[in-house]
């Protein structure tokens, strides 16, 4: 785009162009201001003649008015003409608001329609609990928070049972899963001991109660486990294993960890 200084010398022509328009409007109004004042003088005389004392001059009639009639005519003409000339407006070009590089992030944007539909179940986050039927795994998106390139996302939780009923996770701090995430495709692993819903991510392990989703236990990792990465949220799990004796076995860089499915202590 061309800068619109390059232009200076043209909007000058321009401008005394219009000048020179707006002194020749002038100069016709006071030529119509002067031909007004002879048709006041003509409708004068008219009166005059129009007395019934000096009795009816058909001829002089007939010449005022006709002279009066051009007059006014003319007038009418070049005012009409004059109104519809439409003088060009050049408006200087609109110049761009300054960038303000210190502008603090903006807030947490608002839940977009698609994200407030409910609670959502994760089918690969689900355990059978004998007769009792599945208990599985819910989340549902909140608010989201972004400094820079990094996001965070903050989700709740949940629980529901084959009778459709529903249980809120107290999730928060290093417990599993977790209320905040920055990662999209989160990968948990699952165990399902008698009663229990487990999950592990990264180097935390929690367990949760199917019967109410209130927290069993928690504990440490000796290495990381589970997978995040980018893109939209969308957690899944991969199951675990139980031992003979129904503990929990977590397989991990460097080995395995085996947690007792009652209080979450290591297996002797």
């Amino acid at each position: 785009m061309s800068d619109y200084r390059d232009d200076r010398a043209a909007l000058h022509a321009r401008v005394e162009q219009q000048e020179n328009e707006l002194e020749q409007l002038r100069v016709e109004v006071e030529r119509l201001r002067a031909r007004a004042g002879q048709a006041d003088a003509l409708e004068a005389e008219l009166d005059k003649i129009r007395r019934p004392r000096q009795g009816p001059n058909v001829a002089a009639l007939a010449a005022v008015g006709g002279l009066a009639a051009t007059v006014l005519i003319g007038v009418v003409v070049t005012l009409t003409m004059n109104s519809t000339a439409r003088p060009v407006v050049v408006d200087p070009p609109a110049t761009p608001p300054p960038v303000d590089s210190t502008k603090p992030s903006p807030p947490p944007r608002p839940v977009g329609e698609a994200e407030k539909a409910g609670p959502r179940a994760i089918p690969a986050c689900s355990c059978q609990d004998g007769d009792a039927g599945s208990t599985t795994l819910t989340f549902e998106v909140g608010a989201s928070m972004s400094f820079g390139s990094n996001a965070t996302t903050y989700v709740s939780w949940g629980l529901v049972d084959a009778a459709g009923g529903r249980a809120r996770l107290e999730t928060g701090g290093s417990l599993v899963p977790p209320g905040a995430v920055s990662a999209g495709a989160m990968s948990m692993r699952l165990a399902c001991p008698k009663g229990a819903l487990v999950l592990a991510l990264d180097q935390r392990v929690t367990a949760w109660s199917t019967a109410d989703g209130h927290e069993l236990w928690s504990a440490s990792l000796p290495a990381p486990v589970g997978d995040a990465r980018g893109g939209p949220l969308a957690p899944t799990c991969e199951k675990l294993a139980l031992d003979a004796r129904g503990d929990v076995v977590i397989p991990h860089a460097g080995g395995r960890t085996v947690l007792r499915a009652a209080d979450g202590k290591p297996a002797r």
